[in-house]
């Protein structure tokens, strides 16, 4: 049986890493004493390597609980991240291989830079809500109908969505309130509109709405067309969600 500062020294991490963990609940000490102090047995080093490893590919805490100590769900685990990581590799690989030819030719169109960046972007944005969302039924939903949309359908829907955004944006600039019909009649549409990706309920819609303005992802998507549209989707369809809540 090792002393807290023991197994903390054998593993490369810190006392009160150790306290903060048998606090929490993901690695309780084996035993402790009447004075307190934690011990640990060789058992408790496989938990502590699978939180190490966990934490390392981007779990948080509350979903390392779900993990740890089921071999099945770790190993899913790591396998689904390790996929993101390779895919991380290629992608930085990738941007490395065109800044090697840029710096060589110094002919890279300030277009083929703004390709390149908004390629890479959309790629890790995809990787991301596969981490963040990737065991939801919407998620799962979204990936079947993509696979299944061709060139020319997700042309469409790309131009069918800018559309949409430029109309908002049209509302804002005459200064169109929220709630006014016409706004909320957009609204309408562009919830129709995500139903070509995943059902959207009212509640999801209404996370959406909200990480409009708190992801600055989101909000540099919107702002690339208008500024200040991000905070007025957000508001008008918040209102939206809050009429048809109380129907």
């Amino acid at each position: 049986m090792y002393s807290i500062k023991e197994f903390a020294k054998l593993n490369g991490v810190t006392v009160r890493t150790l306290q903060f963990y048998d606090r929490i609940g993901i690695l309780k000490a084996n035993y402790v004493n009447e004075k307190h102090y934690r011990f640990y047995t060789i058992d408790s080093i496989g938990i502590l390597k699978q939180i190490l490893v966990l934490k390392e590919i981007g779990l948080s805490l509350r979903e390392m609980k779900d993990v740890i100590g089921n071999q099945d769900k770790f190993r899913k685990v790591v396998e689904e991240r390790k996929e993101n990581i390779v895919e991380k590799i290629r992608l930085l690989n990738l941007t490395l291989n065109d800044l090697n030819k840029f710096l060589e030719t110094k002919s890279m169109s300030s277009f083929d830079i703004e390709e390149q960046i908004e390629e890479i972007e959309q790629k890790r944005n995809e990787m991301e809500a596969r981490d963040r969302w990737g065991h939801t039924d919407a998620y799962r939903q979204s990936m079947e109908k993509y696979s299944k949309m061709s060139k020319s359908d997700l042309e469409r829907i790309k131009k069918e969505g800018k559309e949409i955004m430029e109309d908002f944006a049209a509302l804002m600039r005459e200064g169109i309130s929220v709630e006014d019909p016409r706004v909320q009649e957009l609204v309408a549409q562009y919830h129709r509109f995500i139903g070509n990706f995943y059902e959207c309920d009212l509640n999801i819609l209404g996370e959406l709405a909200r990480m409009y303005t708190a992801d600055f992802r989101f909000t540099r998507t919107f702002e690339k067309i208008q500024e200040g549209l991000a905070k007025y989707m957000s508001e008008a369809i918040l209102y939206y969600v809050q009429v048809r809540s109380s129907f």
